[in-house]
């Protein structure tokens, strides 16, 4: 691989403003629940946007980058399909309103609900 100052720049950019924003979001966030869902209360705009955002990093950006110079616009039809389907998601509440009912903050922790704790483990392991 061949990298030129610009290319270490975009990556020294983007870890440096991950880091400033973690920082600056520390003092924020007093417990688990804060951490891992947001205090449990995201509106549906700011929900889209983290799904959004988490699918969305980096490497995803510079990789799309690439497809798009090599074969053009074909590859904006998956993100374009992947935003869709995450806005679907977030308006309708599709699962998630579920997982929020009961008051779970990881999947696995909703297998030990509806199964045993056996299945949630197995599931943590998965995921």
């Amino acid at each position: 691989m061949n990298l030129s100052w610009i290319d270490y720049a975009i990556v020294l950019v983007y870890v440096g403003g991950t880091i400033v924003a973690g920082t600056l979001a520390r003092g924020a966030i007093k417990g688990i629940s804060d951490f891992l869902v947001a205090g449990r209360g995201l509106k549906t705009h700011m929900a889209v946007a983290t799904m959004v955002s988490t699918g969305l990093g980096l490497v995803t950006v510079m990789y799309m980058a690439e497809e798009g110079f090599k074969y053009g616009f074909v590859p904006f039809v998956f993100g374009l399909m992947a935003l869709i389907t995450t806005l679907i998601i977030g308006r309708t509440g599709f699962i998630v309103s579920r997982l929020r009912h009961l008051q779970v903050m990881t999947v696995p922790e909703f297998y030990e609900l509806k199964y045993t704790r056996g299945v949630r483990l197995l599931g943590g392991i998965i995921l």
